[in-house]
C-alpha cells in the first residue's frame, strides 16, 4: 500500500499509538498517514521513546477472574511476547525507553504504581497511596513521576518520596474526577499540567450523552494558578496525552454544533483549535523523544483508513 506523502511540519508529531475503532491497536508512523500498522486488540496503549516498541493491556487469554496482562510487540520485525499479568494498567516508556511504569492491584489488594526494566525484569513499587491511583506517568526529565487518586495529585521520586502533593480540587476548581481522568506534565514546561474532569453538560450535549455530565480538557498552570478550558461546551473529550511539542494535546471525543467533528482522535492545539486525525479512542505520543523520520515501510500488518466511517457515539468516560 502507498502512503501519502507526509507534510513536513508532520515530523514533529509522528509515532500516534492508540485503539483504533475496530478495537486493535494501531501505530500511525506520521500524522497524515492513510495506513496504519495494526496489532492484537488491547486497550491504554503505549509507544517506545524511539517508535520500535508498542506496549498495551489486554485480558489475559484463559482467564476466568478478569486477569489482565501486558502485552508488548515490535513495529517491525514481528516480535511480541507478554510483559507481566495480573491487575495491570496504563502502561508508560520511560525518557531513556528502558523502563516501563504501570498501575498494578496487587496481592493485598493495594492499588499502586510499579516500574520494571523494559525486558520484564526488576519489577518494584514506586508508589504506594492511601487510596488507589491512576495513570500514573513519568515526569519529563525521567527522574520522577505524576499520578492522582480522587482527592489528590502527587509528585513522586522513583524511590517512592512525595515531592509535591496538591488536592485535585485546588488544580480543577472544586470539579470531580474519576479513575478515568489523568493528570500530565508538559513535556516543555514542568510547571504546566493537562487534566480531564467532569463538567456540566449543556442541553445538546446532554441528548448525545444521554446524561448530564461531560468531560472536558483543560491547562492548569502551576506557578500562577491559572486554569484553560480547551474544549468548549460543544465538544467532548477524555484520555488526554500530550503531544511531543507540547503544543497540542491528543484525546478522544467528537464535538457537536455548526462545526461538528466525528467521534475519533482529536488533537487539540493549546489555543483551543481542534481537528479530528483518526478513529479510535486512547491516543498516545511519547512526548520526550527525540523526533526523526521513520522510513516509510510497513512489515507489520496495515490497515487503511476509510475516507467514510460511520459515526458512533463516543461513550462517557469510554
Amino acid at each position: 500500500m502507498q502512503l501519502r506523502r507526509t507534510p513536513a511540519w508532520a515530523l514533529l508529531v509522528h509515532g500516534l499509538v492508540f485503539v483504533h475503532a475496530n478495537g486493535r491497536v494501531a501505530y500511525q508512523r506520521h500524522d497524515g498517514d492513510a495506513t496504519y500498522v495494526l496489532f492484537d486488540k488491547g486497550e491504554e496503549p503505549c509507544v517506545s521513546p524511539d517508535g520500535k516498541r508498542v506496549v498495551w493491556r489486554t485480558i489475559t487469554p484463559g482467564s476466568a477472574d478478569g486477569l489482565y496482562a501486558l502485552m508488548w510487540a515490535d513495529v517491525d520485525g514481528g516480535a511480541r511476547g507478554r510483559f507481566r499479568a495480573g491487575y495491570v494498567s496504563s502502561p508508560r516508556f520511560s525518557p531513556d525507553g528502558t523502563q516501563l511504569l504501570w498501575d498494578e492491584v496487587g496481592d493485598d489488594h493495594q492499588a499502586g504504581v510499579m516500574r520494571g526494566n523494559r525486558d520484564g525484569s526488576g519489577a518494584q513499587v514506586v508508589f504506594l497511596g492511601a487510596d488507589p491511583v491512576f495513570h500514573a506517568d513519568w515526569l519529563p526529565d525521567g527522574k520522577g513521576i505524576i499520578t492522582h487518586d480522587r482527592d489528590g495529585v502527587y509528585w513522586v521520586t522513583l524511590d517512592g518520596k512525595v515531592l509535591r502533593q496538591m488536592a485535585v480540587r485546588d488544580i480543577t476548581g472544586g470539579a470531580a474526577v474519576t479513575s478515568d481522568d489523568r493528570f500530565l506534565v508538559s513535556p516543555v514546561d514542568a510547571n504546566r499540567l493537562v487534566y480531564s474532569a467532569g463538567v456540566d453538560a449543556d442541553p445538546a450535549m446532554q441528548k448525545a450523552l444521554q446524561e448530564g455530565l461531560s468531560t472536558g480538557i483543560f491547562l492548569y498552570d502551576l506557578t500562577t494558578q491559572r486554569r484553560t478550558r480547551l474544549t468548549g461546551a460543544d465538544t467532548y473529550a477524555t484520555a488526554p496525552s500530550w503531544a511531543r511539542d507540547g503544543k497540542s494535546v491528543f484525546a478522544h471525543g467528537f464535538r457537536l454544533g455548526k462545526r461538528p467533528l466525528r467521534a475519533g482522535i482529536l488533537r487539540i492545539a493549546v489555543d483551543g483549535a481542534i481537528t479530528r486525525i483518526a478513529p479510535g479512542r486512547e491516543p498516545s505520543q511519547w512526548p520526550h523523544a527525540r523526533t526523526r523520520r521513520v522510513p516509510g515501510r510497513h512489515l507489520g500488518r496495515a490497515c487503511r483508513r476509510p475516507r467514510h466511517s460511520r459515526s458512533r457515539r463516543a461513550r462517557h468516560h469510554q
